[in-house]
């Protein structure tokens, strides 16, 4: 295993090391300075064998997509539910259906505070009890429930079917427990919809969260950018975000719309304090930096944490080290948002 992390800042960004998620108004980048060698031979693997076909041209498919991801992620959801102890409890929050996980640091204080997960698959595929490798040791770390929506997917469902299900959810856990105590976390399909989220609760004047994670999240539908020109993720094709499932979540709606790609959003001052993870190799990087740099503009507190050689929601990866590092972070500025007293509501 490679020795610990030492942070160092990148010239793109102004410097700074763990900042206090309530007073930064930069963007700051961190780079992990030893590659791990399970990072190394994770890429090697994966890189040797890409799929070279457009999985795009497998949207008839969509089912067969679903079960074939669902069986991939089995073994590393088995792991964390050992891992972390964690049990899983179906809930219903805002008439929608969730999956509350939970770990045995998880005590019965609804005054602590709830996290509210999204997803990712690209909106055609995934759900909850894929992603419990992220979402348990993020109810492990801070000791609340984590709430995740079976939000709709397309495109039986296209926009704004999954956004709907996603403001109700986070409607109902405002109302429950308030939303000083409350944060919004998705990854890639989920990290869109938990911007988006939050968009549109300020927009219907439902009071914003506390903070907001984003893990890789595909925040503008037309994927451009010098990330997605190299294409060097070892988990995520170019061509297999473009056009068709772009399109078939977008739906009749242009890709444009600042709540179908909300890096095209207007971010006033007042938005949540947000956190962005990507790596060098993430084929969504551009965006992530695109991102960062808007909510700065905004005067939005953001860090932007950027990984060497990590791709697309590393954090699934909890066999690499970087993964756990990753999200020892997300749970620390989860922790200062959430759980600090002196965070107003």
């Amino acid at each position: 295993m490679a020795s610990s992390p030492t942070p160092c800042t990148t010239a793109a960004f102004m410097t700074g090391t763990s900042p206090d998620p309530r007073s930064v108004t930069r963007a700051d980048a961190t780079f992990r300075v030893v590659v791990s060698a399970e990072a190394r031979r994770f890429i090697k693997e994966r890189m040797d064998g890409r799929d070279p076909v457009d999985d795009s041209a497998r949207l008839e498919d969509v089912e067969v997509l679903r079960n074939t991801n669902r069986e991939d992620c089995r073994a590393g959801v088995e792991a964390a539910v050992a891992e972390f102890s964690a049990y899983l409890d179906d809930a219903v929050w805002g008439d929608v259906r969730c999956l509350e996980t939970r770990t045995p640091s998880v005590g019965s204080d609804t005054n602590r505070g709830a996290v509210l997960y999204l997803f990712g698959g690209g909106f055609i595929v995934g759900g909850p009890w894929e992603d419990i490798s992220i979402t348990a040791p993020i109810a492990d770390g801070l000791g609340v429930p984590v709430v995740s929506p079976f939000y709709p997917l397309a495109p039986e469902h296209p926009f704004p079917a999954a956004l709907d299900a996603s403001v109700a959810v986070y409607r109902a856990m405002a109302r429950r427990h308030g939303t000083s105590r409350l944060a919004v976390v998705g990854e890639s399909a989920g990290g869109n919809l938990a911007l988006a989220t939050v968009l549109r609760a300020r927009d219907e004047g439902i009071e914003m969260p506390a903070a907001v994670v984003a893990l890789s999240p595909w925040s503008d539908l037309r994927s451009v950018g010098h990330s997605f020109d190299i294409d060097a993720d070892p988990t995520l094709r170019r061509e297999g975000v473009r056009n068709a499932i772009s399109s078939a979540y977008a739906g009749s709606t242009g890709l444009n719309h600042p709540l179908v790609s909300p890096l095209r959003a207007d971010y006033t001052p007042g938005f949540p304090a947000t956190m962005l993870t990507t790596g060098t190799r993430d084929l969504f990087r551009s965006l992530q930096v695109r991102l960062a740099l808007r909510l700065q503009a905004a005067r939005v507190p953001v860090v932007l944490r950027v990984w060497d050689e990590m791709w697309h929601v590393f954090e699934y990866y909890r066999e690499v080290p970087e993964a756990r590092e990753s999200m020892e972070e997300v749970v620390a500025f989860l922790s200062s948002s959430i759980l600090s007293p002196t965070v107003a509501t």
